[in-house]
């Protein structure tokens, strides 16, 4: 799996968890498919799209409520998307937690982050209150 694919299954989870957020339902694939064309400029095609969504929902990230008969025009496995699960919830709040820990980390000027690794590794607690280890405070 490449970093693109891994980028368009958080999409599709983003997708879907939004949909149900606003408006709770059923969503196709398409519907989804769809949904990603308007959201990214590089997408899947649609068998390999069909095939995420299929292999997302076997992981059990996605509840389906049922699989489209087969389509002889169409020969891929489409399903009825009812929502995210919450293994798949906590896959997107994993996410999002590091994307705002990355972005914090990213904006902390350079002489500060210099300064606090010197001062984690001269740690040392001065009271008996816990605290978090130095890589998490920086205490």
């Amino acid at each position: 799996m490449g970093f693109n694919n891994f980028s368009d299954e958080l999409a599709v989870l983003e997708i879907v968890r939004s949909s149900n957020f606003v408006r709770p339902g059923k969503l196709t694939s398409g519907q989804i498919y769809l949904a990603l064309i308007r959201l990214q400029s590089d997408v899947p095609a649609a068998g390999d799209f069909m095939a995420m969504i299929d292999e997302l929902v076997k992981e059990g990230l996605l509840f389906s409520a049922a699989v489209l008969e087969h389509d002889i025009s169409f020969p891929y496995v489409q399903h009825i998307v009812l929502g995210v699960t919450e293994t798949g919830a906590a896959v997107l709040e994993d996410r999002s937690f590091q994307a705002d820990l990355f972005y914090m980390c990213s904006t902390v000027p350079f002489q500060l982050q210099r300064q606090e690794r010197t001062d984690s590794r001269n740690c040392q607690s001065q009271t008996d209150e816990p605290h978090l280890p130095c890589s998490l405070c920086r205490a």
